[in-house]
């Protein structure tokens, strides 16, 4: 047996005939357009499932790129940064004076 409770989620799901009432009816959709022709060039406005398709993988194509040039960037950024560290070494270790020391051992 069907509570309360039931009834109102099955009222939020199915529609109602006031629901229905808002929707074309089959006359109504045939009198909109008077010929199969009219709605074929109504409907050439809009991008088929096809054109969508290759508008999608177009823009992914294009996504793979801009992601490669970004990866490759941030590797180079890293080797960048790593570089600045190993510098920036070298000259504390010159400003403390062992470095020098180092060099006239040799």
């Amino acid at each position: 047996m069907l509570t309360d409770q039931d009834i109102k989620k099955l009222l939020k799901v199915l529609a109602t005939k006031q629901d229905l009432e808002n929707y074309f009816t089959k006359e109504e959709i045939t009198n909109f357009f008077t010929s199969k022709d009219e709605l074929k060039y109504e409907l050439q406005k809009y991008a088929t499932k096809e054109e969508l398709g290759e508008f999608k993988n177009g823009t992914y194509d294009r996504l793979d790129k801009v992601i490669g040039e970004l990866k490759t960037i941030r590797e180079e950024q890293a080797a960048h940064s790593q570089e600045h560290e190993d510098i920036n070494e070298i000259l504390s270790k010159i400003k403390s004076g062992s470095m020098v020391a180092h060099s006239i051992k040799k």
